[in-house]
């Protein structure tokens, strides 16, 4: 499972993908910089949609080793 978080690096924040394990706990999380670029408009809006569900949950902090916490 995944979804887009907002994260807080040492200067900024930013939108990434989290990976959960089964448990839902954080397996890692990949940060990507093309999210909002597609050939199809549905996949686009779809898209834009998950990144602002992003804004509803909590932001997770990235510490040591790249590791993200609540």
């Amino acid at each position: 499972m995944w979804d887009y978080r907002v994260v807080k690096t040492k200067n900024s924040y930013k939108v990434v993908e989290v990976i959960y394990n089964n448990d839902k706990t954080i397996n890692g999380w990949v940060d990507t910089n093309s999210i909002l670029e597609w050939d199809n408009y549905n996949d686009l809006k779809g898209t834009a949609e998950m990144v602002l569900d992003a804004f509803k949950k909590p932001i997770l902090i990235v510490g040591e080793n790249n590791i993200l916490s609540e």
